[in-house]
C-alpha cells in the first residue's frame, strides 16, 4: 500500500517497473513521507498500545521466520537482509569490480 502512495504521488515508478541496469544509470526515484502521530491516530489507546501492538506484530513475523528457516522458506522483516548486511560488512569487507574501484580512485585525484 506504501508503493500505492509513494508511486502514485510522486509520479514515479513502482517497483516492477524500476530496471536495475547499471548502463542505464542509477535509477531514479521520488520519496513519500509520511509522518503519523500515536496519539492523534490510534484508537487503541495512543503511543504506548501503537508500540505494544507493533512489538506483538514482530514478534509473531520473527517467529515465523524462525520457522520458515527451519523448513528452508525464506521470510524475513523488512530491511533486515540490510541490516544484517551492515553489521556484517565491517568485518568481512565486501566485492568491488576493479573498474569500478579505479574509477572511485580516479574521482578522488
Amino acid at each position: 500500500m506504501i508503493e500505492l502512495l509513494a508511486a502514485s504521488f510522486t509520479g514515479d515508478a513502482f517497483a516492477y517497473e524500476v530496471r536495475d541496469d547499471p548502463s542505464t544509470g542509477p535509477t531514479q526515484h521520488g520519496e513519500l513521507i509520511l509522518a503519523l502521530d500515536p496519539e492523534v491516530c490510534s484508537r487503541s489507546g495512543g503511543r504506548a498500545a501503537f508500540l505494544d501492538r507493533v512489538e506483538a506484530l514482530l514478534q509473531m513475523v520473527e517467529a515465523e521466520c524462525k520457522e520458515a528457516e527451519a523448513s528452508a522458506r525464506v521470510m524475513r522483516l523488512p530491511a533486515q537482509r540490510r541490516w544484517e548486511a551492515r553489521k556484517r560488512t565491517p568485518q568481512e569487507g565486501f566485492d568491488i569490480d576493479k573498474d569500478l574501484l579505479d574509477k572511485c580512485k580516479a574521482l578522488c585525484e
